[in-house]
């Protein structure tokens, strides 16, 4: 029997619902996941492996169509949609992709330079803030990568924001090795999650090579100690729930936040200043690359490492000076930057 038959006779089990609910035909389900199959080149070991995401693929397009309807109906300016992550429960997308799993204040670091208080802002008072800013457009972000099936997350978020340090700072930029971090940053944990922070400590005592030279795998392995192509001097911190202070660094350069994630409507984002539900804690790590504003609502520009499949083509909206203790999904709470 084809898939498409088992699917249909599976499907006609919950016809009366679909029905009731004017939700999707049968026929227009079964296609869209054939198409996203194809799109996201998914391969499964066995038909039942196949009919199992399928009905996972099936109950998270219900809610994507559910939320996005209540987003028209109540005037929030976000959407969700279909991505790489349609086919995975929420407890499964979690433990695979989300990497910043101990809270801020059990960050250990043997930074030199970190004496366990926020340090001063770059130039604070010295500047005036310009109202928007995405330096994106000033040349010195690279294109979006993928951590792929490795809770890397903060090794990426610490390259980046190294990466757009010197670039800033009129030397060439480098892609740089977020292999190296996850490989031979030993107070972290690979793939199974670590601290931008302790990144930064590692690169500033020992200096990092480039992604060329040390290409990334996914996956832990054993450290190897190559050519350093950059160094910093070390980081500092925002101070907590700061967001003016926030934003006064990141008017300088880009910033390594952790953000609250483990919710459905993170993981299925698409567009527009994200207005959904956070996570419980602090549990990925991203970069906030500008800020501005639109329709009257404040947002940061947020730089994932999902690839350019999520999101504004790997990008996110959060509100900004949202007023919830922390930032919106606890952006403020733990906030540091790498300095030259």
């Amino acid at each position: 029997m084809s898939f498409v038959l088992i699917l249909s006779f599976l499907l006609f089990v919950s016809a009366i619902t679909c029905l009731s609910t004017n939700w999707r035909s049968d026929d227009e389900v079964i296609a869209l996941y054939e198409e996203w199959l194809v799109k996201h080149q998914k391969l499964h070991s066995s038909l039942g492996e196949k009919i199992k995401r399928f009905e996972i693929f099936k109950d998270n397009l219900r809610y994507i169509d559910e939320q996005n309807n209540y987003n028209k109906l109540n005037h929030k300016n976000f959407t969700l949609g279909l991505n790489q992550f349609a086919d995975l429960t929420l407890d499964e997308f979690s433990s695979i992709y989300l990497g910043t799993s101990i809270e801020y204040d059990q960050i250990i670091s043997s930074n030199p330079n970190h004496d366990g208080e926020e340090e001063d802002i770059l130039q604070e008072g010295a500047i005036e803030l310009p109202n928007s800013v995405d330096w994106r457009q000033k040349g010195v972000v690279f294109p979006i990568r993928n951590q792929g099936k490795c809770g890397s997350c903060w090794a990426f978020s610490a390259v980046a924001s190294i990466e757009t340090l010197i670039g800033i700072k009129k030397d060439p930029m480098i892609a740089l090795s977020e292999q190296e971090l996850v490989d031979c940053e030993k107070t972290s944990y690979g793939c199974k999650g670590g601290y931008y922070d302790n990144a930064f400590a590692y690169v500033a005592k020992n200096g990092i090579t480039s992604g060329q030279k040390y290409p990334y795998k996914a996956e832990k392995g054993q450290c190897h100690q190559m050519e350093k192509v950059a160094k910093i001097s070390g980081y500092r911190r925002v101070l907590r729930n700061n967001e003016k202070q926030l934003q006064s660094v990141v008017a300088q350069q880009v910033v390594s936040v952790g953000v609250k994630s483990k919710s459905r409507d993170f993981q299925h984002y698409r567009s527009g200043v994200f207005s959904g539900a956070c996570g419980p804690r602090v549990d990925h790590a991203v970069n906030i690359v500008g800020y501005g504003s639109e329709g009257g609502v404040n947002y940061w520009i947020v730089r994932n490492s999902w690839g350019t499949n999520w999101g504004e083509n790997g990008y996110m909206r959060i509100p900004r000076n949202s007023q919830q203790s922390g930032g919106y999904c606890g952006i403020a709470v733990q906030a540091a930057y790498p300095v030259y």
